[in-house]
């Protein structure tokens, strides 16, 4: 699951893909949960 994702190599296709996706879905629960994303974050 982790694997190239050390920051001495370079990012793969899959992996990129994978941090921008999980980038959109933070911002669009922030948009839309205002307040509630702390509690969709687990903290």
């Amino acid at each position: 699951m982790y694997s190239n994702m050390s920051v001495l190599s370079p990012l793969t296709p899959v992996i990129d893909r994978g941090i921008q996706l999980h980038k959109m879905i933070r911002l669009i629960t922030h948009a839309l949960g205002g307040e509630g994303y702390l509690n969709f974050m687990g903290r």
